[in-house]
């Protein structure tokens, strides 16, 4: 015995189609909203690594040099720098040159290009003992530039974009590898797929139609669209930023071109 009625099934499933439409409708209304066009830029460490360190505890006689200078350990740091946003960022956004600041660096040896998006992009490097300034460089979307930078430090090397640029207020942080988040998508979108198909047996069952449990089917398709469609912008609003596969590979030979200025 049937616990609802036919009537008292078609109003539930009138109620539902109503719900389902008015947040396929509400998601579809407020896509275009979330596309407005923005400048970003992203910074952040790529990859860290020590190329010598010396044990005090082992070889207390030992001292190690580095182009002169005596050291206790040194270090590759590999930081990005990407335009993340859907604007290009001009040269005369730029107030003045980018700084780039190292934490627990006692000095810097060296900064070079490394890899840059397009590859004729030049950028113009300067250092101090712990900072790197990049001079105002044309960035449209999707361009970068990864730098390595040669540094002896005194524990976990941290960096930080410091600029004043037209348009941007904060500087996400840029993770190399694509992003996971994205993921999150797609297994809405089949579990959309799952509801329309057992939405299409359900009320295949009681309605006897074929066109009408085919309408009712629809409404979870159109909302898990809506829904997927959200979370990613909502991953990508409070998430980090993902450089993909640009970070692959990075300084095998015919990898590294890059214009240096």
């Amino acid at each position: 015995m049937s616990f609802l009625s036919s009537s008292q099934f078609n109003t539930a499933a009138t109620l539902l189609m109503l719900v389902l439409a008015s947040a396929a409708v509400y998601f579809a209304w407020t896509g275009p909203r979330r596309k407005t066009l923005q400048k970003e830029l992203s910074f952040g460490i790529i990859y860290r690594g020590v190329l010598v360190a010396a044990a005090k505890s082992v070889l207390d006689d030992v001292s190690m040099t580095y182009n002169g200078h005596k050291v206790t350990r040194v270090s590759v740091v590999i930081v990005s720098i990407m335009n993340t946003g859907q604007l290009p960022i001009a040269i005369s956004d730029f107030e003045k040159p980018a700084r780039l600041v190292f934490k627990d660096v006692e000095q810097i040896f060296s900064a070079m290009p490394l890899r840059c998006s397009p590859t004729h992009l030049a950028p113009t490097l300067t250092q101090t003992k712990t900072e790197v300034f990049l001079a105002p460089v044309l960035l449209n979307p999707g361009d970068f530039l990864t730098l390595r930078v040669i540094v002896e430090n005194t524990g976990r090397v941290r960096a930080a974009l410091e600029a004043r640029i037209a348009g941007i207020a904060a500087y996400p942080i840029l993770r190399a590898g694509p992003h996971p988040g994205y993921k999150l998508g797609s297994l809405i979108y089949w579990s959309g797929m799952t509801l329309a198909t057992l939405a299409f047996c359900i009320f295949m069952g009681w309605s006897k139609h074929y066109w009408l449990a085919a309408i009712y089917s629809l409404f979870p398709i159109l909302l898990s669209l809506g829904v997927s469609a959200t979370l990613r912008d909502i991953i990508h609003i409070k998430r980090s930023r993902w450089m993909g596969n640009n970070t692959k590979d990075l300084g095998e030979e015919g990898l590294g071109s890059c214009v240096e200025g």
